[in-house]
């Protein structure tokens, strides 16, 4: 009566457990680190995109710019290359500072004294508009703060406008230059045909600077939202690590769930023979996300992985199979299958011996573990799982 007992326990213990695995998360999050992670998530999504974009206009530009760099120039919209370099050499003739200049095909390059007269930096002006001279140009200058280069390729394109206009070019020219009066760093920044390469960097190397900046505030927000996601699942457990040790484990995950956390399993040692039942479900440690030293104030989130260690018993094989015990007198097996560690063997006599010719008085018929007679010695039970061995013996008068 008593092993049926305990028997009937394990099986109620178990199946408990096996409900305490399938516990249903508590939707305890206000809905906030959800919406903030998305918004997140939508955020960066966005930079990514005006950063591809980005890229892809930047290299639709210099795949442009090379084309319309590397398309021959012909020179026949009006003036000829000669007058072209003519009035180019002129203009910057005019100014003093420029102490060197040349031209190459539709490229003006030239070389510009400092202000304070002890360094020079260069400059050029590109006038190839896809292989024609348009008046329109491009700067590449190596002080981005002067507007000489700037002023000198419009003031040539204005010459080159005015020589494509006239009838008759060369005097048109001549005139216009003669009239040009030019003051070295006086300047005043006028509009021009197309934006200079710099001004583009600028604007490009703001864009770059914008985005990172709004990268930066999105990351400390999305710190932020996750931190308060974090903080809004804490909860306390209530217990400390060591009120644990000892106790029944379905009373420890009564008290763990009754807490609020959800993710609860059992750990089984397996270390208990049939003599030692009496500590089976008796808990070792029980671990909160891998922490196993933890005070009732500590804190964690609702659904932190809780792990409970407990002891149970060692499964077991049996010593002898049903086929290998027939003909064996069952007190030898019944021996055997307590020494191997069963602790619930039970023996059921046949009455089918009459005459004797078959069978002999206390010879086993049949053995069956948990109702199975077809089980093999690689089979493993718990000790406590019942053990019939039928055995042969006389009918009663």
């Amino acid at each position: 009566m008593q092993v049926k007992c305990v028997y009937m326990r394990y099986k109620t213990m178990f199946s408990m457990q096996k409900e305490v695995e399938t516990i249903s998360h508590k939707d305890n999050d206000s809905g906030f680190g959800l919406l903030g992670l998305l918004a997140i998530g939508g955020l960066f999504a966005w930079v990514h995109n005006e950063a591809k974009k980005e890229r892809e206009e930047s290299e639709r530009h210099k795949a442009e710019t090379a084309r319309r760099k590397n398309t021959p120039c012909n020179f026949e919209d009006g003036i000829s290359e000669e007058d072209f370099s003519r009035l180019a050499l002129k203009v910057c003739k005019k100014i003093k500072r420029v102490k060197n200049a040349s031209v190459r095909g539709p490229f003006l390059y030239g070389k510009v004294e400092s202000q304070s007269g002890l360094s020079t930096w260069d400059f050029s002006v590109d006038f190839n508009d896809y292989g024609h001279i348009t008046g329109n140009y491009w700067v590449t200058s190596g002080n981005v703060d002067s507007n000489i280069p700037a002023r000198i390729g419009e003031l040539i394109s204005q010459a080159i406008a005015l020589s494509m206009n006239s009838d008759s070019n060369n005097q048109a020219c001549e005139q216009y230059h003669d009239d040009i009066e030019l003051e070295d760093d006086s300047y005043v920044e006028t509009e021009v045909s197309s934006v200079p390469p710099s001004q583009c960097q600028k604007k490009r190397r703001l864009k770059i600077r914008t985005v990172i900046i709004i990268t930066f505030i999105i990351c400390v927000m999305g710190l932020f939202a996750y931190n308060c996601w974090i903080v809004s699942k804490l909860i306390t457990v209530g217990f400390s690590s060591f009120d644990f040790v000892g106790e029944y484990y379905l009373d420890v995950i009564d008290s763990l769930s009754e807490a609020g956390f959800t993710k609860i399993h059992v750990n089984e040692l397996n270390d208990l023979s049939y003599a030692q039942i009496e500590k089976e479900g008796v808990v070792v440690d029980v671990s909160i996300n891998g922490e196993t030293t933890y005070f009732s104030t500590s804190k964690y989130p609702f659904d932190s992985e809780i792990v409970v260690t407990l002891h149970s018993l060692k499964y077991i094989s049996a010593p002898i199979t049903s086929k290998e015990a027939k003909g064996t007198a069952y007190y030898i097996v019944r021996e055997d299958f307590i020494s191997a560690g069963f602790g619930n063997v039970v023996l059921t006599p046949k009455e089918d011996i009459v005459l004797g010719w078959f069978a002999k008085d206390g010879e086993v018929d049949s053995i069956a573990i948990d109702g199975n007679r077809k089980y093999t010695e690689k089979d493993l039970y718990r000790p406590d799982v019942e053990v019939v061995i039928t055995y042969h013996t006389r009918k009663s008068k």
